[in-house]
Order: C-alpha cells, then sequence, then structure tokens
C-alpha cells in the first residue's frame, strides 16, 4: 500500500498521460471556439504575449530589487 499522498511509478505514469489526454481534449475542444479571423486571434496572441513579457521583466526586476535588500540585511549588524 502507498502511503497517502505519494504515488509509485505507475501511478505517477498513469497520471501524465491522463493530464496529456486531457489537455489534448481541451486544447481540441477550444481549436475551433476562438472568435474572429485568422488576423484577430493574430493579434490577440501577440498581446497577450507583450503583456507576458511586461510581466516577467517586472518580476525580474523585483527580484533583483528583492536580492539587494537581502544582500543589505545580510551586511548590516
Amino acid at each position: 500500500m502507498v502511503a497517502k499522498g505519494r504515488l509509485n511509478a505507475t501511478d505517477k505514469v498513469e497520471a501524465t498521460e491522463t493530464a496529456k489526454n486531457r489537455a489534448k481534449q481541451i486544447e481540441e475542444a477550444n481549436s475551433g471556439t476562438l472568435p474572429g479571423p485568422d488576423g484577430a486571434r493574430i493579434q490577440d496572441l501577440e498581446i497577450a504575449r507583450e503583456q507576458y513579457m511586461t510581466m516577467i521583466s517586472e518580476l525580474d526586476a523585483a527580484k533583483q530589487e528583492l536580492r539587494k535588500v537581502h544582500q543589505k540585511a545580510k551586511v548590516a549588524p
């Protein structure tokens, strides 16, 4: 018997395959339901990509600032 919260190798493989299959089903179901012509979808994807890149840049800047604060705290007596 496997301890609660722990999966054996077979269970992990099965869970992974189930997740892959479910993701594929969702992707197939959504593939034809995006609104608008291809041009509009491409534009939407570009906007989402730009927003994503902006958020990543902001996250990186915040992490750098946090590292600086952490380093100053380590040096302070």
